[in-house]
């Protein structure tokens, strides 16, 4: 491939990290006089958001982090790049690893549960939804986020070992292991019994 030709997806993996670091959570919550980073867990993500603003806007927060994995992944593989899926895949980590290291957030970040879910939507939508159905049933049980996060990319892991293509075995394990170490922390919490449950 030459230089010329290998641009266009330079480029376009570029700005899908750019879309993946806009903070929208830690903006909503600016727009309504908070700091995520200095209240509740202080994580910048959508559950932090329900933490200090509510349903309503947790979930404007969330949607809108789903889709900066979602929107990357779907105009790269089926507008940009003729139905490249191993190059999507390539993207959606872009805007996963945007969002967990954000210059605008001085290179830090939320956990990459909702981006990361939302590049899968645009790679394998059957694989989202299970992931999808096994957080909402952890989450329902548990009101602990982190559980039903960790559960839920677990879900999906096991689903593309058994069914999946080899990349998407492959894809599957690494988002497995970006989101455990995100979760390292809360995993510690669990462990001592300590992790925050939603009200």
């Amino acid at each position: 491939m030459s230089l010329q030709n290998f641009f266009p997806y330079l480029f376009f993996l570029i700005i899908s990290y750019i879309i993946g670091s806009l903070p929208f959570s830690h903006w909503i919550a600016l727009s309504k006089g908070c700091d995520l980073r200095k209240v509740g867990s202080g994580n910048v993500g959508a559950t932090n958001v329900y933490r200090v603003l509510g349903l309503r806007y947790a979930i404007f927060a969330g949607l809108l982090d789903a889709m900066k994995g979602f929107f990357p992944v779907f105009f790269a593989r089926f507008v940009f790049f003729s139905n490249s899926e191993i190059f999507a895949i390539l993207v959606g980590f872009a805007a996963m690893f945007g969002h967990i290291s954000s210059p605008f957030m001085n290179f830090k970040g939320g956990k990459g549960v909702a981006t990361g879910a939302g590049a899968f939507l645009g790679i394998d939508p059957g694989a989202l939804t299970v992931g999808f159905i096994v957080w909402f049933i952890t989450l329902k049980r548990t009101k602990i986020m982190s559980l039903a996060s960790i559960f839920g990319a677990t879900s999906v892991l096991i689903y593309e070992i058994l069914i999946g293509f080899i990349y998407l075995k492959v894809v599957s394990l690494i988002a497995f292991l970006v989101i455990l170490y995100r979760h390292r922390d809360n995993i510690k919490r669990l462990l001592r019994g300590e992790e925050l449950r939603l009200k």
